[in-house]
């Protein structure tokens, strides 16, 4: 086999592991998914069976969830009469159009886990009894109600990251804004209006359903379903980057980057006066200079370095100049004014390792 065929080869191998590997990503993810969304909704569908025992049978045996309710008889024809529960309550439901039927229903406590209830009632002067078990479970009914908070907020999350996206991405947003700084801020500001616009506190919620309490809402708890909700839209985001289904999007990868194993330098610049600042660089110890830029500094009251936006005195305006490691370099910053006589001139010699990242600031 030709060089050429074993890399088609090599190439095409190579795509179908991606993709099966992708694809297995997402079926275990999905069947994760499934099973956490019909495991509770079976067994509720399980406990929910009514539990009306033969007459002269022996007593049944149900379960029901702490807060709970079971239903005992269901569509009884019959009028149900002395029903009593040695723990808990029980009560009588009135179904059906036309033919009025009755529904025996037990209601357990809250805080009832783990403990056990005799259901007795009378249908046709004949006595019948339901024992019921109130499961152990901590978190009782609240399970599926937590659930369904925590997946709202997900789908939240998704709908948060896809929509900030657009802007994280705009390249004119990457060029005068600090991305790692402000994408954050953005991103829990929206957050916060989604809380407040729609009533999202998670927080709260989470709380009143898990330990069956009512807490209102109120500035902390919204903020920290903002935190929440932001972070999930993070979260998402990293999720997708690392399924393959989305390139990591950074203020550097929209301009050129430099290859690795290289150098990196950054000069900043302030003025008390607006100068014009030149950025030199020499490989032969400083004989010559060969100019990498210039640009206007502008003194801190007519520029201020506002926090989330870029620095304009900065070169280059984000990332870093690529140098070579091992080589001896001399870098000159130079300022002008307006009569183009020389303000201040400082020279760095540097030599740089692989992997050096070099900031030089300097007062022109």
């Amino acid at each position: 086999m030709r060089r050429r065929d074993i890399l088609a080869s090599g190439r095409s191998d190579l795509l179908l592991i991606g993709l099966s590997s992708a694809l297995a990503r997402w079926v275990l993810a999905l069947g994760l998914l499934l099973v956490v969304i019909l495991w509770p909704a079976a067994a509720v569908a399980q406990s929910d069976a009514p539990a009306s025992a033969p007459v002269g049978s022996p007593a049944v045996t149900v379960s029901v969830m702490p807060g709970g309710e079971k239903l005992i008889v269901s569509g009884s024809a019959s009028k149900i009469e002395k029903e009593s529960a040695t723990y808990g309550t029980v009560s009588i439901k009135t179904t059906g159009d036309g033919q009025m039927k009755q529904d025996l229903v037990f209601s357990a406590p809250r805080d009832g886990g783990g403990k056990q209830a005799t259901v007795t009632y009378t249908i046709d002067g004949k006595v019948q009894s339901v024992q019921v078990k109130i499961l152990d479970d901590l978190w009782g009914t609240g399970y599926e109600a937590a659930f369904k908070v925590l997946f709202t907020m997900f789908v939240l999350a998704v709908v948060l990251e896809w929509g900030l996206s657009v802007l994280f991405n705009w390249r004119y947003f990457l060029s005068y804004f600090d991305a790692g700084g402000a994408r954050t801020v953005i991103a829990v500001v929206f957050a916060y209006w989604f809380v407040q616009k729609f009533d999202l506190d998670v927080a709260t919620r989470l709380v009143n359903v898990l330990w069956m309490t009512s807490h209102t809402s109120d500035f902390a708890s919204k903020l920290m379903s903002a935190f929440v909700l932001a972070g999930g839209s993070a979260g998402v985001n990293s999720m997708m980057v690392a399924l393959g289904f989305r390139a990591v999007r950074t203020v550097d990868s929209v301009q050129l980057k430099p290859p690795p194993k290289k150098a990196w330098l950054a000069v900043y610049l302030r003025a008390d006066k607006a100068v014009t600042a030149h950025i030199s660089l020499s490989t032969d110890n400083g004989a010559t200079f060969v100019l990498l830029h210039r640009l206007l500094v502008l003194p801190a009251k007519e520029s201020p370095q506002i926090p989330f936006l870029r620095d304009k005195g900065r070169f280059p305006g984000f990332g870093g100049y690529q140098l070579q490691p091992g080589t001896a370099y001399v870098v000159r910053v130079e300022g002008f004014n307006e009569k183009r006589a020389s303000t201040r001139k400082a020279d760095y010699e540097l030599t740089p390792g692989e992997g050096a990242i070099i900031d030089i600031r300097e007062a022109v």
